[in-house]
Protein backbone atom coordinates (compact mmCIF):
# COMPACT_ATOMS: atom_id res chain seq x y z
CA UNK A 1 0.00 0.00 0.00
CA UNK A 2 2.82 2.41 0.80
CA UNK A 3 4.45 2.02 -2.64
CA UNK A 4 1.16 2.86 -4.37
CA UNK A 5 0.74 5.97 -2.24
CA UNK A 6 4.31 7.08 -2.95
CA UNK A 7 3.82 6.49 -6.66
CA UNK A 8 0.68 8.63 -6.80
CA UNK A 9 2.37 11.42 -4.84
CA UNK A 10 5.38 11.33 -7.12
CA UNK A 11 3.26 11.50 -10.26
CA UNK A 12 1.16 14.33 -8.81
CA UNK A 13 4.33 16.22 -7.97
CA UNK A 14 5.61 15.76 -11.55
CA UNK A 15 2.61 17.68 -12.88
CA UNK A 16 2.90 20.47 -10.29
CA UNK A 17 6.68 20.93 -10.46
CA UNK A 18 8.36 21.97 -13.69
CA UNK A 19 9.77 18.82 -15.32
CA UNK A 20 13.54 19.05 -15.84
CA UNK A 21 14.26 16.48 -18.53
CA UNK A 22 12.54 15.68 -21.84
CA UNK A 23 11.46 12.34 -20.40
CA UNK A 24 9.93 14.00 -17.34
CA UNK A 25 8.14 16.53 -19.55
CA UNK A 26 6.73 13.79 -21.79
CA UNK A 27 5.56 11.80 -18.76
CA UNK A 28 3.89 14.91 -17.29
CA UNK A 29 2.09 15.62 -20.59
CA UNK A 30 0.93 11.99 -20.80
CA UNK A 31 -0.37 12.12 -17.23
CA UNK A 32 -2.39 15.25 -17.92
CA UNK A 33 -3.72 13.82 -21.20
CA UNK A 34 -4.76 10.64 -19.39
CA UNK A 35 -6.69 12.54 -16.73
CA UNK A 36 -8.30 15.11 -19.03
CA UNK A 37 -9.14 13.06 -22.11
CA UNK A 38 -7.86 9.53 -22.53
CA UNK A 39 -8.99 7.70 -19.37
CA UNK A 40 -12.63 8.66 -19.99
CA UNK A 41 -12.48 6.70 -23.25
CA UNK A 42 -10.74 3.70 -21.68
CA UNK A 43 -7.35 4.73 -23.08
CA UNK A 44 -4.02 5.38 -21.38
CA UNK A 45 -0.78 6.94 -22.59
CA UNK A 46 2.44 5.68 -21.02
CA UNK A 47 6.07 6.58 -21.57
CA UNK A 48 8.68 3.86 -21.96
CA UNK A 49 12.38 3.99 -22.56
CA UNK A 50 13.68 1.43 -25.05
CA UNK A 51 14.43 -1.17 -22.34
CA UNK A 52 10.99 -0.80 -20.77
CA UNK A 53 9.29 -1.07 -24.16
CA UNK A 54 11.21 -4.24 -25.01
CA UNK A 55 10.36 -5.74 -21.62
CA UNK A 56 6.68 -4.85 -22.04
CA UNK A 57 6.63 -6.46 -25.50
CA UNK A 58 8.62 -9.49 -24.33
CA UNK A 59 11.40 -9.07 -26.90
CA UNK A 60 15.14 -8.40 -26.57
CA UNK A 61 15.90 -4.67 -26.62
CA UNK A 62 18.46 -5.14 -29.38
CA UNK A 63 15.75 -6.60 -31.65
CA UNK A 64 13.87 -3.29 -31.46
CA UNK A 65 16.97 -1.16 -31.89
CA UNK A 66 18.31 -3.24 -34.78
CA UNK A 67 14.94 -3.19 -36.57
CA UNK A 68 14.68 0.59 -36.35
CA UNK A 69 18.34 1.28 -37.11
CA UNK A 70 18.42 -1.21 -40.00
CA UNK A 71 15.84 0.69 -42.03
CA UNK A 72 17.24 2.55 -45.02
CA UNK A 73 14.76 5.41 -44.70
CA UNK A 74 16.05 8.80 -43.72
CA UNK A 75 13.53 9.86 -41.11
CA UNK A 76 11.97 8.88 -37.80
CA UNK A 77 8.71 7.85 -39.46
CA UNK A 78 10.49 5.14 -41.47
CA UNK A 79 12.32 3.90 -38.39
CA UNK A 80 9.16 3.73 -36.29
CA UNK A 81 7.34 1.91 -39.10
CA UNK A 82 9.90 -0.88 -38.67
CA UNK A 83 8.35 -1.53 -35.23
CA UNK A 84 4.85 -2.14 -36.66
CA UNK A 85 5.25 -5.88 -36.09
CA UNK A 86 5.38 -5.28 -32.34
CA UNK A 87 3.01 -2.38 -31.83
CA UNK A 88 0.37 -0.25 -33.52
CA UNK A 89 1.64 2.11 -36.21
CA UNK A 90 2.70 5.52 -34.95
CA UNK A 91 1.94 8.71 -36.83
CA UNK A 92 4.83 11.15 -37.03
CA UNK A 93 3.64 14.63 -37.89
CA UNK A 94 6.07 16.64 -39.98
CA UNK A 95 9.51 15.66 -41.12
CA UNK A 96 11.78 14.27 -38.43
CA UNK A 97 15.44 13.34 -38.76
CA UNK A 98 16.54 9.78 -38.02
CA UNK A 99 16.39 8.76 -34.38
CA UNK A 100 19.56 7.92 -32.47
CA UNK A 101 18.29 4.89 -30.56
CA UNK A 102 20.06 3.37 -27.59
CA UNK A 103 19.04 1.00 -24.82
CA UNK A 104 17.71 3.84 -22.64
CA UNK A 105 16.23 6.09 -25.35
CA UNK A 106 12.74 7.41 -24.74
Amino acid sequence: MRAIWQSSCTSHRSVVEKPRTPGQRAAAYAEVANKKWLNAGGLEARMFDTNELAQSLGVPVLDLINAAQGIKGENASDQLAALDGWMAPLEVIGESPRLALETHSI
